[in-house]
């Protein structure tokens, strides 16, 4: 709970059906630390895969939680009732689909559509650039490119699951321990930068790495910018990296979203 407690932000729910000998939905959630290591919160057997099963599953796993502690973004997969279950119990947390799931879906449909690998691999690089684009013109180009590709192509004992359970969340916790002291010892060839020397060793170094790709970006000349590091994840982009690096001064701190700086554990 101590980490759950720090790290409340993000929220992943993944569904698995009917793998056990109860054809049981298995839910299990999980949370997100800012070095981008998943820690499983839950983990619940749900008896049917309806709206209002998943409604009173999420209740009481909000009913342990303080308001401050609900999830800003919800992750899920394309499950409708899950999602209406999400809307109803967490009404502020903004939803997102898994674009691992989404990534599935469209692979697998490709490799039923079109036959040809050499088509089907032109086909899924054509979808990672328009997944991948960061601003709006970039991405209206992918499309164009992507239509012309399929164009051209088409009772229980449930208790027993308990030790395994402990033993994940048990592996998971010294990860994330385990990262949280690596965050603190690496050394980067930018140490001595003044546009950073605010951010050492206080913010997440995932988090400084997304930074400085930003900043080598700019000072290559490609200062083109979406916003898309601002909006997705809550740093610095190149707009205002350039501004701060015109001006000679360091990046402060509260320009990294709370996310980004925990290092440790600890109740808020």
């Amino acid at each position: 709970m101590e980490i759950r407690q720090s790290f409340p932000q993000v929220m992943l729910m993944d569904a698995t059906y009917k793998t056990n000998k109860y054809k049981m939905p298995l839910l299990k959630v999980l949370n997100i630390t800012s070095t981008q290591l998943t820690f499983c919160i839950a983990f619940i057997f749900v008896h049917e895969e309806k709206e209002f099963n998943y409604t009173w599953t999420l209740s009481c796993l909000k009913s342990i939680m303080s308001g401050s502690l609900c999830p800003q973004v919800i992750v899920t997969e394309k499950e409708l009732a899950l999602m209406k279950a999400c809307h109803t119990v967490f009404p502020n947390s903004k939803q997102l689909l898994c674009g691992w799931h989404i990534n599935q879906g469209v692979w697998k449909k490709a490799r039923q559509s079109i036959l040809r690998e050499d088509y089907r691999n032109s086909f899924y690089t054509g979808w990672k650039s328009l997944v991948l684009s960061q601003i709006e013109e970039a991405y209206n180009f992918n499309l164009t490119q992507l239509q012309t590709i399929l164009f051209k192509y088409s009772e229980s004992d449930l208790w027993k699951y308990s030790p395994i359970v402990h033993n994940i969340v048990e592996s998971q916790v010294t990860a994330i321990k385990a990262s949280f002291e690596y965050n603190k010892g690496r050394i980067n060839h930018w140490v001595n930068a003044k546009l950073f020397e605010l951010l050492w060793n206080c913010i997440s170094l995932e988090a400084l790495d997304m930074i400085i790709n930003e900043f080598e970006r700019c000072k290559s000349g490609d200062v083109i910018c979406g916003c898309q590091l601002r909006t997705c994840y809550g740093l610095p982009c190149a707009h205002e990296l350039i501004t701060y690096f015109n001006a000679r001064k360091s990046l402060p701190l509260d320009s990294i979203d709370s996310f980004g700086e925990k290092l440790l554990c600890h109740r808020p």
